[in-house]
């Protein structure tokens, strides 16, 4: 949260002691007591050192899309805290409402509003919803963006799709399975995939501001990139990323993910050249592509995926159980 606070209110004419301390001020003055304590002590070095702060800002100036949306309601007479999570709140709905509208597309009603209600109620959704972070608001672009590809037009639920990458850059993995998918599918042209693919890196590129930052997300044992053996530090990364694989629901998803595919197989779909069973295996590919770019999973990071996987699975179970259902 304060990170972005204090990117929300910088100022150029004004020193940087004095931003750190005012977003330090303004939370104090909009939050809980105990709360505030609890979130500023998980860090008190970065409260109590403002160039310390500073030096980790570079982390959170790579999400511009989520820091213009925060900049936006502060600008409309939001205060900086509720800027910071307004963003994941209001994705939150309307997730919610594309995830309805999607289950009415293949559950009878009052089914369809029961399930979509029971899904919105998932931990791994109703926990990113409370958090000043841009994980939200970047699954809503890249769900959206499916939904726009799947129900209307490709190209313009690719468009949609590519913001995400702009409010966290590692969305483009998903991305260009994404782009994949389709091409193979035949509902995009391998010309128009490889632009869009060309268009999704030079994206990432400039959010990041080129590749430096990239060693920051390979390591995540302290003082890895510092270490003789890179490598054996990396793999010391590798390692101790399974703890966060298994307080995760990564395993739970990657096990639905495989049920569907065996649902698709039954039911006479070519696992390698219809839309949806690529999407799915996309996904998983997605979650192997990220634990060996970052071995640190949080279940916030792989919303977007969790998501395809559940409207994949309900899509074939209303296949299997309704089949007169048109489903696409």
């Amino acid at each position: 949260m304060f990170p972005y606070m204090a990117l929300a209110a910088r100022d150029s004419s004004m020193p940087f002691d004095s931003t750190h301390t005012f977003i330090y001020k303004t939370a104090a003055a909009n939050m809980p007591k105990h709360d505030f304590e609890a979130i500023s002590q998980r860090q008190p070095v970065l409260m109590n050192n403002s160039a310390e702060f500073q030096s980790i800002l570079k982390y959170f100036e790579i999400k511009p899309g989520y820091n213009f949306m925060v900049r936006l309601f502060h600008s409309l007479g939001f205060n900086l805290v509720s800027a910071t999570y307004l963003p994941s709140i209001i994705s939150y709905f309307l997730i919610g409402f594309l995830i309805l509208m999607w289950m009415q597309k293949m559950i009878p009603s009052p089914y369809s509003a029961f399930t979509s209600l029971l899904l919105m109620a998932s931990p791994f959704l109703v926990t990113t919803a409370r958090y000043s972070s841009p994980d939200m608001l970047c699954a809503l672009f890249s769900f959206a963006g499916l939904y726009i590809m799947i129900e209307s037009s490709v190209m313009v639920g690719l468009i949609v799709s590519l913001i995400a990458i702009t409010i966290r850059p590692e969305a483009i993995i998903l991305y260009l399975f994404t782009t994949f998918a389709f091409e193979k599918s035949k509902r995009l042209t391998p010309s128009t995939a490889s632009w869009f693919r060309a268009l999704a890196v030079l994206t990432t590129f400039f959010t990041l501001k080129g590749p430096g930052i990239l060693m920051d997300y390979l390591f995540t044992n302290p003082d890895s990139q510092n270490s003789e053996s890179l490598i054996q530090n990396y793999g010391s990364s590798l390692v101790s990323g399974f703890n966060s694989i298994l307080s995760s629901q990564l395993l739970f998803f990657t096990f639905i993910a495989i049920i569907t595919i065996f649902l698709m197989r039954k039911s006479g779909q070519n696992l390698f050249k219809d839309v949806w069973p690529l999407l799915i295996l996309g996904v998983i590919g997605t979650f192997v592509v990220r634990y060996f770019l970052h071995p640190d999973i949080e279940d916030r990071s792989l919303i977007s995926g969790y998501l395809i996987i559940i409207v994949g699975f309900c899509r074939e179970l209303s296949i299997l159980l309704l089949p007169k259902q048109n489903v696409l």
